[in-house]
């Protein structure tokens, strides 16, 4: 399964996607549907294509549940992709993060 999330400007297309992969992902103790796993941002503009990895949590829940969520969302100020989880109106510790999208 995949989480993916595109931002698109008129210069730049940036793509965040998270893979639940059998194998790579690690279950966050705090929260058994929880897992960390690979992460890849990709950004594509003028200068060409840049790919960044890194990990970030899936939540592997079924539809309607009242487990926990996953939340994206993009800041224009700062130009980062913030994520996290959330369950019972609490952050799952480890799973907050702002992935930058800026070229390097």
């Amino acid at each position: 399964m995949a989480a993916n999330l595109v931002i698109r400007s008129p210069e730049t297309v940036v793509m965040l996607s998270i893979l639940q992969v059998e194998g790579a992902c690690e279950r966050r103790p705090v929260a058994p549907q929880v897992w960390i796993c690979p992460m890849r941002l990709v950004r594509f503009d003028a200068q060409g294509t840049t790919i960044r990895e890194g990990k970030a949590c899936f939540v592997d829940v079924p539809a309607g549940s009242a487990a926990p969520r996953a939340y994206a969302s993009y800041d224009p100020g700062s130009r980062a992709i913030r994520l996290g989880v959330v369950v019972g109106g609490e952050a799952v510790e480890g799973c907050s993060q702002s992935v930058p999208v800026r070229g390097e």
